[in-house]
């Protein structure tokens, strides 16, 4: 989220493109801040009535028109969503060299 507010306050909100996915919209982070351009919000579970994707898991088809060749892609959240993120990132041509990954969930 810190990166998306510096890129809009900076006017560069075209440098940077998010994918965010949550179970269904009470679930959703900065749900006030997230929509414009350059954020797709992927809905797993229950999606808004108006959402003309519906609810599903992250696909390729979701992913792809959001990266570009050869430019970093960052990917947070739990290890299984990492997992995933970055298998679609795979499955869409992303090569591994410009995949960046950060992980987190319980310790111990």
């Amino acid at each position: 989220m810190a990166m998306l507010r510096q890129a809009r306050r900076d006017g560069r909100a075209d440098l940077l493109r998010m994918l965010v996915s949550a179970r269904r919209p009470a679930d959703l982070y900065y749900a006030d801040e997230l929509p414009g351009d350059g954020v797709r919000i992927v809905w797993t579970r229950s999606a808004p009535p108006d959402d003309p994707r519906g609810a599903g898991r992250m696909t390729v088809e979701d992913l792809a028109p959001l990266v570009r060749a050869e430019q970093d892609v960052y990917v947070c959240g739990s290890s299984a969503f990492a997992d995933a993120a970055t298998d679609r990132l795979r499955e869409a041509g992303v090569p591994d060299g410009v995949i960046r990954v950060e992980r987190f969930g319980p310790s111990g």
